[in-house]
């Protein structure tokens, strides 16, 4: 990958309870599909980001709405600017 710098590799703690998208546990566990789509983001060379609305926030964000429904984490509009900074915007014409 062009902008990690030095070794870069996914790491998820044995300490962490982890769960995916299990609604009946995500109040005492982590959602291992949120935080994988966080770390990816430092492998592809991001940076924590101050928009809370971004899967880059550097604090865990709750998977649950307020009626307890899994919602699937989104990229915001920070995430997609910042990635794109370092790989270029996304051109459907080139891979075709």
């Amino acid at each position: 990958l062009p902008y990690s710098a030095g070794e870069k590799f996914l790491h998820f703690d044995d300490d962490e309870l982890w769960t995916i998208k299990d609604t009946t546990q995500l109040r005492d566990y982590t959602d291992l599909h949120y935080v994988a789509i966080h770390e990816i983001g430092h492998v592809l060379g991001l940076d924590h980001s101050s928009d809370q609305n971004s899967i880059m926030a550097p604090y865990y964000q709750d998977p649950l709405d307020k009626f307890g429904n899994y919602q699937d984490p989104k990229l915001g509009e920070d995430d997609i600017k910042k990635i794109q900074e370092l790989y270029g915007e996304f051109n459907m014409h080139k891979i075709l």
